[in-house]
């Protein structure tokens, strides 16, 4: 009969319990574990988190420039886009709701104040047009 020889360890010692100090140093700089799959939804609300905040980072902008004399004619791409964002955000139904409303609020404000702007520029503009002009005769 064959017998099997038992483990040893180094030195041809029999193998004893670890070194405490081993098993903090493998607990330390042990091989990092496999990455376990994220739920969906996890991921979509995060997207929707940041679509949100877009969103109403672009609004702030647009409210921003909306109240900057003549700069206020450029408010309209801002605040087409806050609204996009935050719709698509809405869309999602996750998170960031309140940042998506707010941001489609603020883009409609910085619309509704530049479109009254222009009206008041082209109002005054053609005003004194037609006041230089009834002037010279």
């Amino acid at each position: 009969m064959s017998s099997t020889p038992p483990p040893q360890g180094p030195f041809g010692a029999p193998p004893g319990p670890p070194h405490p100090a081993h098993q903090a140093w493998t607990r330390r700089f042990a091989p990092p574990q496999q990455f376990q799959a994220v739920p969906d939804g996890m991921l979509a609300s995060q997207r929707s988190t940041r679509v949100a905040t877009r969103a109403l980072v672009w609004g702030i902008v647009a409210i921003v420039v909306s109240a900057l004399p003549l700069l206020n004619w450029f408010t309209l791409a801002p605040g087409i886009v806050a609204i996009q964002y935050g719709a698509a955000a809405r869309a999602q139904r996750l998170a960031g709701g309140g940042r998506a409303v707010w941001a489609i609020v603020l883009g409609a404000l910085a619309i509704l104040g530049s479109v009254g702007w222009i009206v008041v520029h082209f109002v005054t503009f053609v005003g004194l047009l037609g006041a230089g002009v009834s002037s010279q005769y």
